[in-house]
């Protein structure tokens, strides 16, 4: 298996703009659900402050595992494009 250093530098960079809008995609996310249950605080009677700390992690939760389903999707995507390209690669002459 011939991997030139053009690929992997293509490899690399691609991962590492993937990880930059996946975690900006979450640091969003959180952001925005602590907006959303200071909101809720400022508006709400304290009976309901107790819950809010539920409310910040159940939408922290959603936004990870919505981001983790989107990596696996992509993850998954990749994995089935990969053998296919190694297949024609294969059946072309060198």
């Amino acid at each position: 298996m011939n991997v030139s250093l053009d690929s992997i530098l293509r490899g690399i960079v691609s991962q590492s703009v993937g990880l930059i809008v996946d975690d900006g995609f979450i640091a969003v996310g959180a952001v925005i659900a602590l907006v959303v249950t200071g909101l809720l605080a400022s508006a709400s009677i304290e009976a309901v402050h107790d819950a809010l700390g539920i409310v910040l992690f159940a939408i922290v939760t959603a936004v990870l595992l919505g981001s983790l389903a989107r990596a696996g999707r992509s993850a998954r995507t990749h994995a089935v494009e990969a053998p296919a390209a190694e297949a024609v690669a294969a059946d072309q002459p060198s």
